[in-house]
Order: structure tokens, then sequence, then C-alpha cells
């Protein structure tokens, strides 16, 4: 948590610095947000309570679901597919081990354990100093990083890079796209201008040609007039 914190404050500092504002952060609308909030809770479960790491694997998955599917919800904005990756890896990691496996070796590297108490020492509900038969390990937190004093997965470095970019473009305008990604259905029903053809009583340069724009700019309808003779030449 502490990493993704990090990239987040670098995403928004450099958004800053490359001449984006804080107020088109506002301009984003999010779907499902609530799933987000409800996994920001989760995760904070097990890290208030006493709960075992087998007791603690419901809330900590619970939570990776609900941060991903709100991810799906909004793949337009530019950034969450890495984050959806980076939470998905750590997910995986985590059910195949009922926590999430820390590299011993890396610990000590990190400079939060002694070679010594490797055997004894508590991670606390969500994670455990990994043993032989933990599965894809190299999913688990095998990177230390010893200026943080803290080991990492590699999710949560992709995770982390992929939150900083969702943060840098949060201060740029929001383009088209995002914009009409996040338009809920009436919404989006209620800029679509069709225009009514009639193709039965009119042929060839007389037809009448329909635009249909579903983004509500620039709809419009045309029709080419019919020549009419001269009404000298009718004399």
């Amino acid at each position: 948590m502490g990493v993704t914190l990090i990239a987040a404050g670098v995403g928004l500092l450099l958004g800053l610095a490359a001449g984006g504002y804080p107020r088109h952060a506002f301009e984003q609308r999010w779907s499902l947000w609530p799933l987000l909030l409800l996994g920001l809770a989760l995760q904070m479960i097990p890290e208030i309570t006493n709960l075992s790491e087998s007791q603690a694997l419901l809330p900590v998955l619970g939570s990776y679901a609900a941060l991903i599917v709100f991810g799906f919800a909004n793949l337009p904005v530019v950034g969450i597919v890495v984050v959806i990756l980076g939470l998905g890896l750590n997910m995986a990691a985590t059910a195949v081990n009922t926590g999430m496996p820390v590299d011993g070796p890396a610990l000590v590297t990190a400079g939060l354990a002694q070679p010594g108490e490797l055997d004894r020492l508590d991670l606390g509900s969500r994670r455990h100093v990994s043993v032989a038969t933990d599965r894809l390990s190299f999913l688990g937190d095998i990177i230390p990083v010893e200026p943080l004093n803290a080991v990492l997965s590699f999710g949560d470095l992709i995770m982390a890079f992929g939150v900083g970019n969702v943060m840098f473009r949060l201060l740029r305008p929001v383009g088209p796209r995002e914009r009409r990604a996040s338009t809920s259905m009436p919404e989006a029903l209620a800029v679509i201008d069709l225009s009514v053809v009639d193709l039965t009583s009119q042929r060839g340069p007389d037809a009448l040609v329909g635009v249909i724009d579903l983004t509500g700019e620039t709809a419009a309808s045309t029709k080419r007039p019919r020549s009419q003779p001269s009404i000298e030449a009718a004399r």
C-alpha cells in the first residue's frame, strides 16, 4: 500500500509539472465507484483486526475482486489496465497460498529481519515467510527495497506504475472517449440523434441522406434540392 501511495503522489506531481490542472481530475466520471471504496475498506480489515491468515483470506480476496471489477468498469481510463494486471497477479499469489508469501532472504536484505529469526517471524494476517510448499512463489513478495524497508512483488510494482499513470492522466482534460465510456444508458440515449430516412419516395440524387451521430455533437440531415426547370425554358 505504501509504494502505491508514493506512486500516486509522484504521478500527481509529474502531472502538475507537465502543465496539468487539479480541476481536470474532477471531470473524470467513474463507473461503479462504490466498489473502489469497498475494496479499500476490505484491505484494511486484516490490518485492524486479529484475524488469522486463513480468516483474513476472504476479505483480502474480496478486496482484490472489488478493485478488479471497478477497474474493468473503467477500462477507458488510461493506465487502469496496468492496475488490473498488478491486482490480478497479487490476487493469484494470495489465493493459492492462503496469504502472500514473502521471501526470507529479501526480508533480511530489506532490513526487516535477521537471518536467525525467519522461522518464527510473524508478518501479520496477510503475509507469511515463504516456505518450500508455496506455489507461484515468483509472484510473491521477493523484491527487497532497502530505502523503503519493504519487500514488494511484481504485482506491487506493476500496480504502482499503473496508479501513477492514472494520477498523471487525471490532471489532463478528459477526452471524448473517456467521457462517453462513463456515460449512463439514459444519458447515452438522450444524445442520440437519428434522422428518419425515407428512401422509398426518393431515388438517385434526390435521396435523403441521414447521418446518425452517436456522440450528439454533429448530427445532421441533408437533402439535395430537386432541380427546377427554368421559367424561361418552359416558355
